[in-house]
């Protein structure tokens, strides 16, 4: 029985010169991707802090390195490599801290747009959608078909059901748009 706890203890004090010499390589990287940075060379300052977020061993360090990696994409005019970049530092930390102060008016845009995208969308319950196609069938036969079209079409399709995608389908031919009610019937 003592033998186990020496050994975890053992194996756990050779991992860390491996843990530390990680850091130290993301540390490293990091001090080159700021020169870069500041020396104006956005592209190479990006892929360093892409390098950097690669050595990193925390999920906290991992997304802050991604986000200078999408402020230097950014500032390198290469707006779909800033939004994958954030996309990887939402990932990495999904509570990171963004200051507005440090970034332009339109990068926060892209932040933002970045984690409404990636933000998982609510599961509907049985309930809610029980709830939802009854409005529905009531905006129906008040004539609010835009209404209906919109209430449907902004749930996921996998979340419909046979009567849900019914109501949309009339909702589709009732606004003159027979191939999306036919594809509503599919």
């Amino acid at each position: 029985m003592t033998r186990r706890p020496a050994g975890l203890l053992v194996a756990v004090l050779l991992a860390l010169p491996f843990v530390a010499g990680a850091q130290g390589a993301s540390e490293s990287l990091e001090r080159e991707a700021r020169s870069a940075f500041k020396a104006g060379r956005f592209r190479d300052a990006a892929l360093k802090f892409q390098d950097a977020a690669t050595a990193a061993a925390e999920a906290p360090r991992r997304g802050r390195m991604e986000l200078q990696a999408a402020w230097s994409h950014y500032n390198d005019k290469n707006p779909r490599a800033s939004r994958e970049a954030l996309r990887r530092a939402l990932e990495a930390d999904r509570e990171i801290e963004i200051v507005p102060e440090f970034f332009s008016p339109d990068f926060l845009k892209i932040v933002d747009e970045v984690k409404r995208s990636s933000a998982p969308a609510p599961r509907l319950t049985p309930a809610d959608l029980t709830e939802t196609k009854r409005i529905a069938s009531e905006k129906l036969a008040d004539g609010r078909v835009a209404e209906v079209v919109y209430d449907l079409t902004s749930l996921r399709p996998e979340q419909l059901d046979a009567e849900s995608w019914a109501l949309l389908a009339r909702a589709y031919e009732a606004t003159g748009r027979p191939d999306a009610a036919a594809h509503a019937r599919r």
